[in-house]
């Protein structure tokens, strides 16, 4: 068996209230070897981004404490390291999408200087490799006249092109691991499609591990080699995702499942 690149160890999180401890994970364990795509997938409130929180150690500025369990990337043990060394292994080795790009990106700064400013953290490059890292990475998730496109800033992007530069941004690096929180969130079905082909085409590309969080089992089907599914902060089933929607498990598991649109293939 692979040697998984990211393995998390019955992981516990909680959140404090007015009316004390609420547990958003309980016991939550998964692994993702290198090049896979693991679908972490559930309804709204089921755990499944506290989780990914988790994984990069970003719970407390969610309002989060693990109380719990363990998460290896690599050779570092993500919820023990100093901060510094953290945000070096997030920017270097493990690349970020989250939800809502335009709310991610800063307004005030023109996209291809976001992208040169996370080269230049990690990579220590000049400010003209760096710049020209940007356009590079531009091109390659397919944003048009790349180069003209850099000096412009976010909110003359559309959603699904934000989305892009987000993705360009997390693969700036060349990490290891990419986590998706919900990419195609508020994306048409269109530009769902465009995003999802080029998520699956970069891991053609480079090799790189994906943990992708949604709700959406379609989205699931169309790239994931791999699925969890999870219920009221624990992982109920996991599997290849032709198995499990072929022959689900868990009850949750089947009523997610009838829950989720058909396609339609006749006119009526």
């Amino acid at each position: 068996m692979t040697e998984p690149l990211l393995e998390v160890k019955d992981l516990a999180v909680e959140f404090r209230t007015r009316r004390g401890a609420v547990r958003a994970v309980d016991g939550v364990n998964l692994a993702i070897a290198p090049g896979e795509t693991l679908g972490l997938v559930g309804e709204s409130g089921s755990g499944k981004s506290v989780t990914s929180l988790a994984v990069t150690g970003l719970t407390a500025y969610a309002g989060g404490h693990v109380v719990g369990g363990s998460v290896r990337f690599a050779d570092h043990d993500m919820l023990r390291l100093p901060d510094r060394e953290r945000a070096t292994v997030l920017g270097r080795d493990i690349g970020m999408i989250f939800q809502q790009p335009i709310r991610s990106l800063n307004p005030t700064m023109r996209v291809g200087d976001q992208i040169a400013e996370a080269v230049r953290a990690h990579q220590g490059v000049s400010r003209s490799a760096a710049r020209a890292r940007a356009v590079e990475m531009l091109d390659r998730v397919r944003i048009p006249d790349a180069a003209r496109r850099a000096r412009d800033y976010p909110h003359t992007f559309s959603g699904g092109m934000c989305q892009r530069v987000m993705i360009a941004i997390a693969l700036a690096c060349e990490p290891r691991l990419l986590i998706a929180d919900e990419p195609t969130t508020a994306l048409d079905v269109t530009v769902q499609a465009r995003v999802l082909d080029l998520l699956a085409e970069l891991r053609r590309d480079t090799g790189i591990a994906i943990l992708l969080v949604t709700h959406d089992i379609g989205v699931v089907a169309r790239i994931c080699d791999r699925m969890a599914v999870m219920y009221q902060g624990r992982v109920v089933e996991t599997g290849a995702v032709r198995d499990v929607l072929a022959a689900p498990g868990h009850e949750y598991t089947k009523r997610l499942l009838a829950a989720a649109p058909v396609r339609r293939t006749d006119r009526s």
